[in-house]
């Protein structure tokens, strides 16, 4: 199976305009395999501006062995407190910062880069993969332009 790029966001529906309009656009995601011993700051994935990320959830694929936490950032900022990381499965990074909050409602008008901050502690393997999911809008944040 072959991959196709879009360059702009796309929306889906059959009415683009008026008051009937019934597009909306796509929900997309970027992933990252997180690996034991990755360094502060390691990048994730870079945003295109205008988005607003919806979800982090980072799905553990190899168990740590000792509790450890990742911290999402955006821009620099950080999105949550540590999540603790203590088994398999996956754990949603709630986001706590209420200024991220605002900002990811749009992350601006130019694309942001997603890094993390794991720290494993005491723990000597584990393996994860963090996934951002967000809407791609116009670079000004718009989602329903006046017209298509």
């Amino acid at each position: 199976m072959a991959f196709t790029t879009f360059s702009g966001p796309v929306r889906s529906g059959t009415i683009r305009e008026g008051a009937n309009r019934n597009c909306g656009v796509v929900v997309l995601a970027q992933t990252k395999l997180v690996n034991f011993g990755d360094a502060l700051g390691s990048a994730a994935c870079t945003i295109p501006a205008g988005a607003q990320i919806l979800r982090a959830t980072f799905n553990t694929t190899t168990t740590f062995t000792a509790a450890s936490t990742i911290v999402v950032k955006v821009g620099g900022t950080a999105i949550n407190s540590a999540t603790t990381i203590t088994t398999g499965g996956p754990y949603a990074v709630s986001i706590t910062n209420s200024q991220a909050v605002g900002d990811l409602l749009d992350v601006g008008t130019a694309d942001v880069a997603v890094t993390y901050d794991l720290s494993v502690g005491a723990s000597t393997a584990g393996q994860g993969t963090l996934i951002i999911e967000y809407l791609q809008r116009t670079s000004d944040g718009l989602i329903n332009p006046v017209s298509a």
